[in-house]
């Protein structure tokens, strides 16, 4: 069992100085392995939006967007390393703006924000429980929160915080890590298009 060769593995560590030496070492080494496999999926992420001619808001934007920084800390314990992601301004409606993003906490997740006023928590408004309810239609998968239109993971489900699933190891293949970003700025753009069409019909 895993408890079983866990407590293994401890024991051999802790048989010489070396073994923990090394241990150590291969510890460190990790990070910044994770580090870089997270890095190269945001990198890789900006650059299929581009490509598909999505504008994403800079880091000047006051929107948290992802930075080599960001994704060092993530995994050095430091605070406020979390929530972090890409995003694009996708509509404007009256005083309302609404954005799109793909953002971090332990999972991937993305959805749908409003902004009013500089205030990005109005979502709970009753003024938005109709776009709400159409991003619903959209794909039922998308949750209402406090600070979301609609909030989904995206699929597969990719925890870069536990760090220990296939999805996540797969990342480390270039040819796969293409795959997976590609998927998810096509689903992201569907949606997108669809949240648009939905509401100029609406608006007419």
């Amino acid at each position: 069992t895993n408890t079983t060769m866990g407590k293994e593995i401890r024991n051999l560590l802790a048989l010489t100085p070396q073994n923990i030496e090394m241990a150590i070492k291969i510890a460190n080494s990790t990070i910044d392995a994770k580090s870089k496999i997270q890095w190269e999926f945001w990198k890789q992420l900006r650059e299929e939006f581009d490509k598909q001619r999505i504008t994403l808001l800079d880091g000047t934007s006051g929107k948290s967007v992802v930075s080599e920084e960001k994704v060092q800390d993530y995994y050095n314990n430091k605070r406020n390393n979390k929530n972090y992601g890409l995003w694009a301004q996708i509509l404007v409606i009256d005083d309302t703006i609404i954005y799109y993003g793909i953002e971090l906490y332990c999972n991937i997740y993305c959805g749908f924000k409003a902004e009013k006023n500089n205030n990005c928590k109005v979502s709970d408004q009753p003024e938005y429980e109709e776009i709400k309810q159409i991003i619903k239609e959209i794909d039922d998968n998308y949750q209402t929160k406090p600070l979301w239109l609609g909030q989904k993971y995206i699929y597969p489900k990719l925890n870069f915080h536990e760090f220990n699933d296939e999805n996540i190891f797969n990342l480390a293949d270039r040819n796969n890590l293409k795959k997976v970003v590609e998927d998810i700025v096509q689903k992201s753009i569907n949606d997108i298009e669809l949240l648009k069409q939905k509401l100029s019909e609406i608006r007419i």
